[in-house]
């Protein structure tokens, strides 16, 4: 971006580019997983060997890329419904890819999934996983983030504007975690479409009156 020809507002996206979703995911799993495989656990004579012996040697930064590539490949698979088209004249469709899904609801049952996929089920139970599950709401900054969207709002007319993918709680709470003060915070999930999709893109740049470039 040159300083010479600024855009009249800048749309930056959340996860990976502001916070360091792969430290922080993978830092909580391997937590999870230490204190499930303590001694002093309540629950620790309830895991099975197995379960125990996979849980020792699994590399939990995989885990978390995992967890986190099952939504990006998701929303690549998306197709928008045509609605003209009811659901009794299609019968194959298939709702991983034709029915939108938001972030928070994706990566709840995506984490039980690829759990059970590693042979690590048991190793949490549910109310555990669905609390892990919420660490995406509270993924720190990167080191220059919060310095470097304050001095972009200095220079940029029209402001700097979360856009993401994720839903608009999840970015509501990461903003707040971060203590990061957007000129506003923009979700996919508004449109029910995900980025890059010209729909998303038009979309916000009409709501803060802005052409695309």
């Amino acid at each position: 971006m040159s300083l010479n020809n600024l855009p009249e507002a800048l749309f930056v996206d959340i996860i990976g580019t502001v916070v360091n979703w792969r430290s922080i995911v993978t830092n909580c799993l391997s937590t999870a997983a230490k204190i499930a495989l303590s001694p002093s656990s309540p629950t620790s004579t309830t895991i099975p060997v197995a379960v125990r012996t996979q849980a020792e040697k699994t590399n939990w930064r995989n885990i978390a890329e995992e967890w986190h590539d099952s939504y990006v490949s998701f929303t690549r698979t998306y197709t928008v419904p045509n609605p003209s088209s009811s659901s009794s004249s299609s019968p194959s469709s298939s709702p991983s890819s034709s029915s939108y899904t938001n972030f928070d609801d994706h990566m709840l049952p995506a984490l039980t999934t690829i759990l059970e996929a590693h042979n690590l089920a048991g190793l949490f139970d549910p109310d555990e996983i669905s609390s892990y599950a919420r660490i995406w709401h509270f993924l720190d900054p990167y080191p220059d983030s919060v310095s470097g969207i304050s001095a972009l709002k200095k220079i940029i007319p029209g402001g700097v504007y979360a856009l993401s993918n994720g839903n608009a709680s999840l970015l509501a709470d990461m903003a707040a975690w971060n203590k990061i003060d957007y000129s506003g915070i923009f979700s996919a999930e508004e449109f029910k479409e995900y980025a890059p999709s010209t729909t998303v893109y038009e979309g916000v740049a009409g709501k803060v009156q802005v052409g695309v470039d």
